[in-house]
């Protein structure tokens, strides 16, 4: 079952969450010269697995780097802003009311793509 995950608490945040079953650590950044968020993907052993991934609403944000790292989430990552296709964001609106995070698990993928 899809869940939404809690707001980044601060401009360099990191959380250790369960998805679909094994625990990652996510680290969002908001890196204040380029105006824009961006996310690491350790495992629970704190191995980085992917960093620096654009944070980009309504736009998978692990489909690129999972068939290179099959330690990845199965799931997806997707920042869901219903605004616009693409709206940029700010250091406030990540997680909150506006953009929410949510991790679409591996299994719901799969009914999607039947």
């Amino acid at each position: 079952m899809s869940r939404i995950l809690r707001q980044p608490a601060g401009p360099d945040s990191t959380q250790r969450v369960q998805l679909d079953g094994r625990e990652f650590v996510l680290r969002w950044r908001w890196l204040q010269r380029a105006a824009r968020w961006a996310l690491d993907v350790s495992d629970a052993e704190g191995v980085l697995l992917a960093g620096g991934l654009r944070v980009i609403p309504n736009v998978p944000l692990l489909r690129y780097v999972r068939g290179a790292r099959p330690e990845m989430p199965p799931g997806e990552l997707v920042i869901l802003d219903g605004r616009s296709p693409t709206p940029a964001l700010t250091l406030d609106s990540l997680g909150g009311d506006r953009a929410r995070i949510v991790y679409v698990t591996e299994a719901e993928l799969a009914e999607a793509a039947a």
